[in-house]
């Protein structure tokens, strides 16, 4: 799966785990920015590649999970996310997320030859306790998961790695905190020399 999708939802899913009573509206106001900046660099990146049809389906999708466990978050007593304005509904004027995510699904399923990449993101969405009109209905909910499964190779669902996927964000950690530790150490061997032939210019 493209790396920039499974970043987003690690973004979303980060954001989730690590809210608490010190998370303020601005750290919501950037959380929020956020999704949206990272959810239209994948649709236009994938609207590149398959055209619109398919990047809508994964964009829409995207923003259908992010209201739904921020919402669910909201039903919590000490939530500060009060003013949570749908995406959905803001990027793409829709609020129905909860029933068309399940029309989507008919739609690829409906067609073999559809990208594979939105079935991939649909059973992801699904494989993180997205629920949509099918609140307490966790069989019709497995009944699509199976379904989709039947269309996508095992080496297409191989990549995705659902029960660390919590941890994906700590993997981006380590690999940023990595980068900077490179960073510095170039910095460290690369400032002095350069430094040292800048003199001799100079002279």
């Amino acid at each position: 799966m493209n790396q920039d999708i499974i970043d987003v939802f690690a973004t979303i899913n980060f954001f989730i785990e690590s809210y608490d009573s010190d998370t303020n509206m601005q750290d919501i106001i950037a959380f929020r920015e956020k999704v949206i900046t990272k959810t239209t660099h994948i649709h236009n990146l994938i609207y590149q590649e398959l055209g619109e049809r398919v990047s809508f389906y994964i964009a829409f999708a995207i923003y259908i999970y992010c209201d739904e466990v921020i919402n669910k978050l909201n039903l919590e007593a000490d939530s500060n996310v009060t003013n949570w304005h749908l995406l959905q509904e803001e990027v793409y004027q829709r609020n129905d997320g909860g029933d068309y995510f399940f029309e989507i699904i008919e739609i690829v399923l409906d067609n073999p030859v559809f990208p594979k990449v939105v079935a991939q993101v649909l059973y992801l969405i699904l494989a993180l306790g997205f629920k949509g009109c099918y609140v307490g209905l966790q069989s019709e909910i497995d009944k699509y998961k199976n379904k989709l499964c039947a269309i996508l190779p095992n080496e297409e669902l191989g990549d995705i790695s659902y029960p660390t996927f919590n941890n994906l964000e700590n993997k981006f950690r380590k690999t940023y905190k990595l980068w900077i530790y490179k960073s510095i150490f170039l910095a460290a061997v690369c400032f002095p020399v350069f430094a040292y032939f800048g003199i001799l210019l100079i002279r």
